[in-house]
């Protein structure tokens, strides 16, 4: 498995490392990558979504301005398409849309967030296919920027 280290000295924060929601003291807007040379199949749970006919898994981690942190609940919306909930099913915070397009000239998956809040969020996805993983990253205290990576995911040829 291939591990790094990510250091970054802007503001407070929270990462998403492996599993864990792990403080920062810290923090700013940031997308990670990294990448598992054995990927492992895409499994949905309480927290965790898989999107585009299981390929990708959504994992959200979130801390708000009082230090109580967690993992975000889901609901699917389409097989691409979910929103994620903190403190209220009734209250979506972040929205995620996986797009294949794999057609030419594009041959790549894109990754599309909006945000509802300011708390901090980190959400990761990973293609399970590849191992791939990328984290988007909202520092608490501040609005949800959208996202639109239109270059998230290669690996359109795989299985």
């Amino acid at each position: 498995m291939l591990r790094f280290t990510l250091a970054l000295t802007l503001m407070t924060g929270l990462y998403l490392l492996g599993t864990q929601p792990v403080l920062a003291d810290d923090l700013h807007h940031h997308s990670a990558y990294s990448q598992d040379p054995e990927p492992e199949p895409c499994v949905t749970s309480e927290t965790s979504l898989c999107l585009g006919k299981g390929r990708f898994q959504v994992d959200v981690a979130w801390q708000n301005a009082q230090g109580q942190s967690g993992f975000a609940s889901h609901v699917e919306l389409s097989d691409g398409a979910a929103y994620f909930w903190f403190f209220d099913r009734e209250n979506p915070e972040v929205f995620v849309k996986i797009i294949d397009a794999c057609a030419a000239p594009f041959d790549r998956y894109w990754v599309f967030l909006a945000g509802l809040t300011d708390v901090g969020v980190v959400l990761t996805v990973t293609d399970t296919a590849t191992g791939e993983s990328k984290s988007y990253i909202n520092p608490q205290g501040n609005r949800f920027e959208a996202v639109q990576d239109t270059d998230a995911f290669a690996g359109c040829s795989v299985d």
